[in-house]
């Protein structure tokens, strides 16, 4: 994700995960025998970009993992439980250590009817204002990404005939 914050372009995760273009992806459920789920994202030429695999933790909190296409883990988003407001982390690589803390989300009110969240990033620590807004449209199908509390559109994903257009 790429977003421009007070005229800087901010790089949350490095420029190899950004596209200048609108990019088609498919993604593809797999379900695992054992519980848990993971999904394969493709381009439009059926090459892998990204893995995303549930993990399932016996004594822990289940954990979701993101994957290049070389199988390297790029990132892991782990939920906190109880907590007024549904609140998930984001960590560099397959760590959940503080310092690499990338960014956190958190739904704005305690009750919603639709997907909403909002997203400070790790440097962000008093959570007064939101570095990016995430707006999503299950009856449109799409996902909407807003730079802090602003109306720029900085990034939109779309679901048409399963395929998920990030732009």
């Amino acid at each position: 994700m790429e977003g421009a914050n007070n005229n800087r372009t901010i790089f949350v995760r490095g420029p190899q995960f950004c596209s200048p273009r609108p990019l088609q992806l498919s993604m593809k459920k797999k379900n695992y025998f054992c519980g848990g789920y993971g999904y394969a994202v493709k381009d439009a030429y059926g090459n892998l970009i990204l893995t995303i695999k549930e993990v399932l933790g016996f004594f822990s909190r289940s954990k979701v993992l993101i994957f290049d296409a070389a199988g390297i883990p790029i990132l892991t988003l782990k939920s906190k439980k109880f907590t007024w407001h549904n609140r998930w982390q984001a960590f560099k690589g397959d760590s959940t250590n503080k310092k690499d803390l990338i960014f956190r989300a958190k739904t704005p009110s305690v009750f919603q009817f639709k997907t909403n969240l909002d997203i400070f990033l790790a440097s962000n620590v008093s959570e007064q204002i939101c570095d990016f807004r995430l707006k999503a449209n299950y009856m449109e199908s799409k996902c909407d990404i807003f730079a802090g509390q602003s109306s720029t559109l900085i990034a939109q994903v779309k679901t048409i005939s399963c395929s998920f257009y990030v732009c």
